[in-house]
Parts: C-alpha cells; sequence; structure tokens
C-alpha cells in the first residue's frame, strides 16, 4: 500500500491458490481472531470438504482442506460465516441447513452435528442472513421467514416462525410483498 503515493500497487498477479473442484456461490470470508488477518474458506465440490485459506499482510497461505460434517451431494448453496467468527452456516434447499463451529484462532472447523432439514415443498430458494451481533440466523424461504438461536444449546429447536404473506382464506396473496408477524 505504500506504492504509488499510498494508493498501493499488484506486486503478485495470476497465482493460483487451489486447483480443484470448488462448490458454486459458497465462498466466504470472515476476519482473524487477531483483527488483521482474513480466513477464506470455499467448499469442495460434492463432498464434506472445505478448502481454508489465511490471508495476511505477506499474501495468501496454502490451502488447507478439512473433512467434517456430512457429503454435500448437490453443487450449489450458499455459505456464511457469522460476524463473530464462530459459527459457520452452509445452506441449500436440497441438502438442508447445515451447522458447524469454527475456530477463528486457528482455522478449525467442526461439524456440531446441526442439520435442519428444508421441508416446505414450495421452497424453490432458500437465502439466509446473520444478525450484526451473531446470535441470530435467519432463514428465508419462498413464503417464510425463520428465526434461529444460533447461542442456543439446541439450535434447530429454537426455530421461530416469524412471517408469512398476508393471505385470506382462499390463499390468495392481500397484498403483495406485505408481510403477518407471528409472536411466539
Amino acid at each position: 500500500m505504500t506504492k504509488d503515493g499510498g494508493l498501493g500497487a499488484v506486486i503478485l498477479k495470476n497465482q493460483i491458490a487451489i486447483e480443484d473442484t470448488m462448490a458454486r456461490a459458497s465462498i466466504e470470508a470472515c476476519r482473524h481472531a487477531n483483527g488483521r488477518d482474513w480466513w477464506v474458506m470455499i467448499p469442495k465440490s460434492r463432498s464434506n470438504c472445505y478448502f481454508l485459506l489465511l490471508v495476511t499482510p505477506d499474501g495468501v497461505g496454502a490451502p488447507n482442506l478439512i473433512c467434517t460434517g456430512v457429503e454435500w451431494t448437490g453443487d450449489s448453496g450458499e455459505a456464511y460465516f457469522t460476524p463473530d467468527g464462530t459459527k459457520f452456516v452452509r445452506i441449500d434447499k436440497g441438502m438442508g441447513l447445515h451447522l458447524y463451529d469454527f475456530d477463528n484462532t486457528n482455522g478449525i472447523l467442526v461439524y456440531n452435528s446441526s442439520i435442519v432439514p428444508i421441508q416446505d415443498v414450495w421452497a424453490v430458494a432458500v437465502g439466509a442472513s446473520i444478525s450484526p451481533n451473531s446470535k441470530y440466523l435467519y432463514v428465508s424461504l419462498l413464503d417464510k421467514l425463520f428465526q434461529y438461536d444460533l447461542k442456543a444449546p439446541d439450535i434447530p429447536a429454537s426455530r421461530v416462525l416469524l412471517a408469512v404473506p398476508d393471505t385470506v382464506p382462499e390463499g390468495r396473496i392481500v397484498q403483495q410483498g406485505k408481510l403477518a408477524v407471528m409472536r411466539p
């Protein structure tokens, strides 16, 4: 960053970090516990393995292959780290919601045996988001929004239905985009 008057310069390019088959749309990064470095995680295609790279001011480290959890049979889905770097989440309609513990100091990924199936036949796509305090995971389906407490002892059992579309008895949507909030 000191080159070009503080704007920085590219000092290496076209360097291959991983040469393998990787899953689509699931690359994710989280800050190292030291507050300076970053962990980058990329799922290996159709497996239960994940490439983990440490990115420091000195460059990109050699990939570490971590194999844990259930084999991912598809090649899609989404992945997320919690902002505090303690959990890793992977979700896909067919595979469900998979939860992992992550040590952002040592780069250790541990499957915590939590699988939440996506049983909604209308869920053509799923998405997720994590609260800024790393406590809540929000999962959206076609017509539902769920919340999970990531600090609960039994994360799958903590599921709360937060919202569904406003409908009339015949099942028609009254107002496009308006949600009815469900209170636990």
